[in-house]
């Protein structure tokens, strides 16, 4: 892409941001989202993919170092990474 695209897809519930974004801000992010992820869904269905089972698979993207720090946390990080 050539310019910034301030939008979300909800297809598959991952946050897609730049590898260089600061890790803790990720990482506060992510926590952010997950731990309220029943006020995600209030606003929009799609939140429900938000849960340990659906949150980590591996759709060809890499995780930003913040979001695995937080995975691994909680632990739902495999350290082999995510899962297909």
């Amino acid at each position: 892409m050539d310019e910034d695209y301030h939008g979300l897809n909800v297809g598959s519930m991952h946050l897609i941001t730049a590898a260089d974004q600061d890790e803790d801000m990720v990482y506060r992010f992510t926590k952010t989202i997950y731990e309220n992820r029943e006020e995600v869904v209030a606003k929009h269905p799609a939140g429900k993919a938000i849960n340990p089972a659906n949150v980590i698979r591996h759709t060809g993207t890499d995780f930003h170092p913040g979001a695995i720090r937080f995975y691994k946390e909680i632990g739902i990080w495999k350290e082999d990474g995510a899962t297909e």
